[in-house]
């Protein structure tokens, strides 16, 4: 049976906060947490996890962590920045979730233990606010993100493009803003402009959505259209018709906040576990072989572990340093 109760982390109080609805059945642990016993000595009396989810990102997995008695679940964001990491780390999990796109890649790899998951869902913050009333949406084109060229080079070419729209619209590229801020810009907007790495469905793309403005993405986009309608729920654009389709959506508010309505209607089941959850759900058939996996890795080699986490640690803190998310 797949996961229901999930021991989720590294993990803070703001990242709980954020992502964990008021009364669900998960718990944390966070960074400093020393091991196994000191974790479960705190999980409410008859609770335990049917899984462990490790947030594999930015941030170091304590070693203590592949020693666990239950499944380990390693959730992979952002494999082409993080793949020396991912290279090291993916193996000692049990099941491995991260997007379409990159689950070929990791396959390639020899990890076979790969499922694809969206983990971009919609924090509980942007969900309370999904439904309240719009207020003047005086941006026509929005742009909020990363523009730094080592790590988006890619995407500021089609962004010197959006930013040419200022002469008949107006355009804002933003980077930096965050939080409410960041929410309350979205809402703001009447088109957001959004294009991925590898043709996954990041998490602007469901905030765009809920947040009531019409989602412009990559027509080639392999995720995006499993959760919003091309066409009907977002605008896809390509390199021939980008200027000439945020035009079109632009010069008909009535259809435009059709598109809009339609898209937040469906991001209201996009949250962050829901998404999780779902993909957990998926692996339903697999998870016989997810658990012999588990009794095998926590009888390996605690030394190995420990110094893969190591490495592991000192990648993650090279990529965080850098600026590079």
């Amino acid at each position: 049976m797949p996961a229901r109760r999930l021991l989720i982390g590294p993990a803070d109080a703001a990242f709980a906060d954020r992502f964990l609805p008021a009364g669900d059945d998960c718990r944390t642990f966070g960074p400093a947490a020393r091991g196994w016993a000191e974790v479960a000595a705190g999980f409410p009396p008859g609770w335990a996890p049917d899984a462990v989810l490790v947030r594999s990102d930015y941030t170091s997995v304590p070693a203590w962590v592949w020693s666990a008695p239950v499944p380990v679940v390693a959730l992979a964001h952002d494999p082409n920045l993080l793949w020396h990491t991912s290279r090291d780390l993916l193996p000692l999990a049990d099941l491995v979730l991260t997007d379409r796109p990159a689950v070929a890649r990791l396959a390639r790899a020899g990890m076979a233990h790969v499922r694809p998951a969206n983990l971009y869902g919609l924090d509980r913050h942007t969900l309370a606010e999904i439904d309240a009333p719009d207020g003047d949406r005086d941006v026509d084109v929005l742009f909020v993100g990363n523009l730094n060229p080592a790590v988006r080079g890619d995407r500021l070419r089609w962004l010197g493009r959006v930013a040419r729209l200022a002469d008949r619209d107006r355009v804002v590229i933003a980077t930096g803003v965050f939080g409410a801020a960041y929410r309350a810009l979205l809402r703001r907007a009447r088109v957001v402009f959004n294009r991925s790495i590898r043709g996954e469905c990041n998490q602007r793309a469901l905030e765009a959505a809920a947040a009531g403005a019409v989602l412009a993405q990559e027509a080639e986009n392999a995720e995006v259209p499993l959760y919003l309608a091309p066409g009907a729920e977002y605008v896809p654009y390509t390199a021939e018709d980008l200027e000439e389709g945020l035009a079109r959506c632009l010069a008909d508010e009535p259809g435009r906040r059709a598109m809009a309505d339609r898209a937040r209607a469906r991001a209201r089941g996009y949250g962050w576990l829901d998404l999780i959850r779902a993909a957990l759900a998926g692996c339903a058939p697999d998870w016989s072989a997810v658990r012999e996996r588990a009794a095998r890795r926590a009888g390996s080699s605690a030394r190995t572990r420990a110094r893969v986490s190591s490495r592991s640690a000192a990648v993650y803190r090279t990529y965080s340093a850098s600026g590079a998310r």
